[in-house]
């Protein structure tokens, strides 16, 4: 290579090496502002999720027994609590709360779901609410039933995460009666959703159904009804957002087709537990 040709190619050479050691360093410092804006998005989300609710004024505590629904047949009853009927227990979030849950009769349901219930929340709060539950029942003659968990959705869509061990300290709770936990449902809106035209198997509500399932795998006692949110999609890929009418219009609580859809599945399992949505 002539001399003068060299001089020029180790010189473009050099230009070169200083233009990518000039784009690595802002490519660092561009990664650099991404984490922290991340650890900043990450920190108001926990605080947003451990932020306290509506004071006492505003609402019952959530120790306190809500509701007690009964399903009624068609041939007359007494529609109150009787010695010797069986009392059952619904822990959960906004969407068990919406979902009009009944059971068979003579048999009672005693709801204590609450809007934002969290499996990290009932880690530690659902001992003190099966205990009441409990004396409720000896008060009341009645015998103690099976505990229904429909939960994890907020774990899931929220900053913290869904941690199997809230799952297991949740279910620890419950002693030895028989636990069903009804898996949580997808979210096409909100602060954290899931993305477009995703199939059941990439939404969030997915992976923390799978960590609740391998989470109880060992419990004997526990009976966990799963792909609640594939009643949701549609399509042979299982689509999310393809079946129009299933979410209300803030895309995480379900409208009352969902709810049909989704109780299509639970019913199949727990004959004994509806909807009246």
């Amino acid at each position: 290579m002539p001399k003068s040709r060299c001089k020029k190619t180790w010189r473009r050479l050099q230009a070169l090496e200083a233009e990518v050691a000039s784009q690595a360093a802002r490519r660092e410092a561009g990664q650099r502002q991404i984490r922290a804006l991340e650890a900043e998005v990450a920190s108001l989300r926990a605080q947003v999720s451990e932020a306290p609710g509506p004071s006492a004024r505003e609402r019952p505590e959530v120790s306190e027994l809500e509701t007690r629904v009964v399903r009624y047949s068609a041939a007359p009853e007494v529609r109150s609590a009787n010695p010797g009927q069986t009392c059952h227990l619904l822990l959960g979030d906004s969407i068990a709360r919406d979902a009009g849950m009944v059971v068979d009769a003579p048999d009672l349901l005693t709801n204590m779901s609450v809007g934002g219930m969290t499996f990290h929340r009932l880690a530690t709060g659902a001992r003190e609410k099966i205990a009441r539950w409990r004396q409720h029942c000896r008060a009341e003659g009645l015998r103690c039933g099976h505990i229904v968990i429909w939960c994890g959705g907020n774990d899931a869509y929220g900053g913290r995460g869904l941690a199997t061990e809230d799952v297991v300290a949740t279910v620890r709770a419950c002693g030895e009666n028989e636990v069903f936990v009804l898996g949580p449902t997808p979210r096409i809106h909100g602060r954290v959703y899931d993305r477009p035209d995703c199939s059941w198997s990439g939404t969030l509500a997915f992976r923390a159904e799978s960590r609740i399932a391998s989470a109880l795998a060992g419990f004997a006692n526990v009976t966990i009804v799963r792909h609640l949110g594939r009643q949701l999609c549609s399509g042979s890929q299982r689509k999310l957002g393809r079946r129009p009418g299933v979410f209300r219009s803030d895309g995480v609580h379900l409208s009352q087709e969902g709810y049909r859809r989704v109780f299509a599945r639970v019913s199949g399992v727990l004959a004994w537990l509806h909807s009246t949505v």
